[in-house]
């Protein structure tokens, strides 16, 4: 069993002195190996806009070792730098450079990796939290400090850290047991020639390692070769001829792709013996293994557990709950078969409800609006429901207008609801085709429309009262919004209904809102509830370790996930989309809410999401006045926005909101500062005491709304994982982050009216923090970015890009009307940014921006042929940092604003205008390496 490793760092110096040695506290020691090593250099910031791609290079220096420390021997593993804290106590002439870099040895190609790069000046203070990736065993961690003379200087700085071993997740054992019962060894990935090469494909994406890996000597000289697919070895083992030894095969392999395969390949004579060598297939991931299960040889389900992927639970026959199937409704018999599996579960065991394969079961036909909650478990623990490829059709009366829950749990463990399809017989929406759009009057246009053959009636089914907002969408692509129009359109202020019938019965007018005359005749015309149609979960109270698996989701949703607090929800191998030729797959956000270990979205796909795919948020907290506001205890209560949409304090926090050990985060929505964080030492009743004060505390006063200090608990958001999966056609955005530590690797991004990626606060309504500690690489965009607000920077849109990452205030009336108001030119709240191997094709306006953050990484990312838009080009035009010499707008593949410590490496630009810019740096950037960046001709590998 690995045990964790733990060591803490702290030390409060003067650069005057020549060396410390710092105190060390040990915890459990348990994996790896690297050098790491913190410089800081002294070097003159950039003060000018800049659209080269032309190699920038930081002045050399000579490091300074303030500390080591080596990693045991036996201890490999992926490693982790937590609870930093980096800060300049004193005025300093001149801003500090700061870089920690990972030193790897034996034979690998790429030996060193700068993971943190910032500049610090007078009275900053940071966290340098960070991954460092597979360290083996031997290596060790240093830390430097530089100046750029090379000369030491009288200035106090203060370091605080905690290094120590983070999640690894074993995928498969080599050698494997054939043979072996209940295990998961993903035996069919193996291609093995024991002379010559070992194949493992991987399953995911992911951030892979060879772990406890070993080779033993043949007694001739002999290479191993460790490399993904064709690509170079990304590390060489030499042995030598000595008839006995071992040399480690743990190996950092780094980001590989599903599909790919891990190569380790041998270069041995004809008669020589294959060697004999062993190791673990590991994974990284940003929280804990998601609860899976698996179809076993007799047909039903097994279970795999987070703490033991490998490990298959088998659920033994006595244990199932059959549901047998009735030509009426089912609803009272699949309930009374989960209440009969709660009361037969003991201890450790899993028992399931399980239904007929093949079957169709018809729920909620008998209920009447008050009863739309199918299944709802509450303190249950180890139940499988196993929908065994059947259907359940849902004929809740009031499925049109009000949200019908499939399944629900309140502080439940280990529940997993899969292989279910679920259909409907009436969707929450109806469409037509717009045949007429009248002029302006009073800001308003009225849209008459033609209801579609077999769509729900728009009053009688929909909206009774005649209210209601309208959307405009693609008449060619079910799903997917009309090119440059809004989001929405909010029904007209008036007494009289907005959406009215005609003398024909099949003709509708619907009077709305904000158009700015971007609603076109040939659109299609929809009209929904948002609150209405299937949820297919809500997890609340304590619950963690809840999956949905291979559900087949062809009812209209309200939304696949409602995450309430909950930790360790999971949505696996699902299909959340329109069925035939309907328009929605749901009527507002499909996952939505937040986590303490986020939400795990694996081989999944959402489309037609008639909101956001995905929106992940903190939880806003206020500080209210107490009777000492100096010390470190602080009086915090959840904000609340009334129905008169004023933002006040209401209850206070439950405990399990905030606990000892979290971060909390002060944020100034007027200025769009972060006034300081701190970890929570006690909380209870509503009163946190900190580590430390915090200063420039707003408390909140009557009449305050949302303008006073806002609290974000980080890490009540935080750590989702979003992998290899297909979002397509949503009408805003695709995620849209206000968390932390998300990791989001090879998705399919196509037809987002908004940013498939979207992460900033949004002070106004209010929700937070804005978003730090992200990880996007390997995901392909395809034509996104067409809705007016994206065209006209609108609304939330400050920088039209495929992945746009900013920090956002309450409007500054003084600052024109216009994105600007919103923006943040002196803060970095938005740090640790890694965009690594993304492909954007058909793009528009920008590919990736960036404001707000110190410490970005963009590399290896390919932009291909973008879309002319002239209406966005108008809009880029009146952006300096954008206006080309003709005065014209330029679209930018890479956008940075406000960036303390950037590296651009290895990014390419295809079939870029020759107006148009690969990198615009704007004048608020500073410390930038740019490196093999290469405009033109996409050359191939055997070029």
């Amino acid at each position: 069993m690995i045990m964790p490793f733990s060591q803490h760092f702290r030390v409060l110096f003067f650069f005057r002195l020549p060396y410390f040695q710092l105190g060390k506290h040990v915890r459990d020691i348990a994996t790896s190996t690297a050098m790491v090593i913190l410089l800081l250099a002294g070097l003159v910031p950039e003060v000018q806009a800049s659209d080269e791609i032309a190699n920038q290079v930081r002045t050399p220096t000579v490091p300074q070792i303030i500390s080591s420390f080596t990693v045991p021997e036996g201890q490999g593993g992926f490693y982790e730098i937590v609870d930093s804290v980096l800060g300049v106590e004193q005025a300093i002439a001149a801003p500090i450079d700061f870089e920690l870099i990972v030193h790897r040895k034996g034979g690998y190609a790429r030996s060193q990796d700068t993971v943190v790069m910032t500049q610090l000046d007078r009275g900053d203070e940071i966290e340098f939290d960070v991954f460092l990736g597979y360290l083996d065993s031997g290596d060790h961690i240093d830390l430097l400090l530089i100046t750029k003379s090379g000369q030491v200087t009288p200035n106090v700085l203060q370091i605080d850290y905690n290094v120590r071993t983070t999640t690894q997740i074993p995928v498969s054992v080599f050698p494997f047991n054939e043979t072996a019962e209940n295990t998961v060894n993903v035996i069919e990935n193996w291609t093995v020639d024991r002379h010559s090469k070992l194949s493992f494909q991987v399953p995911n994406s992911g951030y892979y390692a060879l772990h406890d890996g070993w080779v033993n000597s043949i007694g001739e000289p002999m290479d191993v070769a460790i490399s993904i697919d064709d690509n170079e070895p990304l590390r060489l083992i030499r042995l030598a001829d000595q008839p006995e030894g071992r040399a480690s095969l743990s190996t950092n392999l780094g980001y590989v792709a599903k599909g790919s395969s891990i190569n380790i390949s041998f270069n041995l004579g004809e008669e020589a013996s294959p060697p004999d060598l062993g190791f673990t297939v590991i994974e990284w991931a940003p929280r804990r293994a998601p609860l899976r299960v698996h179809r076993g040889a007799d047909g039903y389900l097994d279970v795999i557990e987070p703490e033991n992927p490998l490990q298959v639970v088998d659920v033994p026959v006595e244990n199932w709950v059959d549901v047998p199937v009735t030509d009426g409704d089912s609803l009272s018999a699949i309930r009374q078969s989960f209440k009969t599996a709660q009361l037969m579960q003991s201890g450790e065991d899993y028992v399931g409800v399980r239904l007929k394969a093949g079957a169709t079961y018809k729920i909620g036909s008998e209920t009447d609006g008050r009863d739309s909650e199918a299944f709802k478990l509450v303190n249950a623990k180890r139940i499988i429901f196993d929908g065994n490829g059947a259907t359940m059709l849902t004929e809740f009366p009031e499925q049109q207008r009000q949200d019908t829950i499939l399944f629900s749990t309140n502080d439940c463990q280990n529940i997993v609801f899969a292989d279910l399809t679920v259909d409907d017989v009436a969707p929450p929406y109806a469409i037509g085709e717009i045949s007429h759009v009248g002029p302006q009057t009073n800001g308003n246009q009225t849209v008459t429309f033609r209801m579609d053959e077999n769509s729900a009636h728009p009053l009688n089914d929909i909206r009774p009262n005649g209210k209601a907002n309208g959307y405009s969408y693609n008449p060619q692509i079910p799903g997917r919004l009309a090119e440059g129009s809004w989001p929405h359109y909010p029904g007209a202020r008036s007494s009289s209904p907005q959406l009215r019938a005609t003398d024909d019965p099949k003709v509708f007018e619907h009077t709305v809102t904000r158009t700015n005359n971007s609603i076109k005749a040939g659109n299609k015309w929809l009209v929904k509830n948002k609150l209405a149609g299937v949820i297919y979960l809500i997890t609340r109270g304590s619950s963690e370790n809840i999956t949905l698996s291979g559900i087949n989701a062809l009812a209209c949703g309200g939304g696949a996930l409602r995450n309430w607090n909950t930790s360790a929800i999971n949505i696996l191998n699902c299909r959340f989309e329109p069925k035939d030729r309907e328009w929605l797959g749901a009527t507002s956000d499909a996952v939505h809410g937040r986590g303490r270990e986020g939400v795990w979205i694996e081989d999944t796909r959402l489309v037609g999401v008639c909101e956001d795919i995905m929106n992940t948020y903190g939880l806003t907290m206020l500080v209210i006045p107490d009777k000492d506001n100096d010390d470190n205890t602080f009086a915090i209560r959840l904000g609340k926005r009334q129905k008169d949409r004023k933002f006040q304090p209401s209850a206070i926090p439950p405990q399990d909101y905030i606990k000892a050990g979290d971060r909390l985060v002060f944020f100034n929505p007027k200025t769009g500062a972060i006034l300081g964080d701190a970890i929570v030492k006690s909380y209870q009743r509503g009163r946190a005491t900190l580590s430390r004060p915090i200063d420039g505390i707003d408390t909140w006063e009557k009449g305050d709304d949302a303008t006073s200090t806002v609290v974000y608990n980080q890490d009540l958001a935080a750590r989702f994982f979003v992998r290899d999966s297909y979002f397509a056609d949503s009408m805003r955005f695709g995620i849209y982050i206000k968390a932390q530590g998300g990791v989001i690797f090879n998705n399919h991004f196509e037809g987002l009216a908004s940013s498939p990626i979207f992460a900033a606060n949004e002070p106004s309504w209010p929700e937070g923090p804005p978003a730090n500690h992200l990880w996007i690489q390997g995901n392909t965009f395809i034509h996104n970015n067409f809705d007016y607000c994206t065209r006209n920077r609108e609304h939330l849109i400050v920088d039209p890009a495929n992945i746009s990452i900013y920090t956002r205030r309450l409007k500054d009336v003084s600052a024109g009307n216009d994105f600007r108001a919103f923006t943040v030119n002196d803060q970095y709240s938005n740090n640790h940014i890694k965009i690594i191997g993304n492909t954007f094709k058909q793009w528009r306006g920008m590919g990736i921006s960036v404001r707000n953050a110190r410490n970005v990484f963009i590399a290896d990312n390919l932009f291909l042929n973008p879309i002319e838009d002239a209406e966005l080009r108008s809009t880029l035009r009146k952006d300096s940092d954008l206006r080309t010499e003709n005065g014209a707008g330029a679209y930018a593949a890479i956008y940075l604003n406000c960036v303390n410590g950037a590296q651009l490496v290895g990014n390419q630009f295809q079939d870029l205008p020759a107006t148009d810019r690969p990198i615009v740096t704007s004048s608020n950037v500073v410390y930038v390496e740019k490196s093999g960046n290469v405009s033109g001709p996409i050359k191939s590998a055997s070029q």
